[in-house]
């Protein structure tokens, strides 16, 4: 399985690049393409993106805050120990939309991981209560 994130105004040229895409369609993982990590948490099963089994693409433009988000995502979604091993493993690769696009070939990527020295902080980060007061 493959995990795709965009940002936004790439979405739509990356869905119609993957949909003429025949080697990619046909090759036995399948992607998904997300523009957040919300609209990831609205198709997770956790059984169809299995942590050993899936890797996950940012696009470059995406930002270094957003990819952040995605992985406190991966770790209210997967927990700890699954959020550690994907970083650690590098199943998290950044990608040139363009030279995707260009080359149709997921091989060009980058591997990067949350820094050793910090991803305790993260994962302390995403499992902190949401709290937000009213101004009113």
């Amino acid at each position: 399985m493959r995990v795709l994130f965009v940002k936004p105004e790439n979405y739509q040229a990356v869905c119609n690049w993957y949909d003429r895409l025949k080697e990619v369609k046909n090759h036995p993982k399948t992607t998904v393409i997300c523009q957040s990590p919300e609209e990831f948490r609205a198709q997770f099963d956790k059984d169809k993106f299995g942590v050993r089994y899936t890797t996950f693409y940012f696009d470059e433009e995406f930002g270094m805050i957003n990819t952040v988000k995605c992985f406190k995502e991966f770790v209210r979604l997967y927990g700890d120990e699954d959020a550690r091993y994907i970083s650690a493993t590098m199943k998290m690769r950044t990608i040139s939309i363009d030279r995707l696009l260009l080359a149709g070939d997921f091989n060009v990527f980058k591997g990067f991981c949350i820094d050793p020295d910090c991803i305790d902080d993260v994962i302390r980060s995403a499992k902190r209560p949401l709290s937000c007061k009213s101004l009113l």
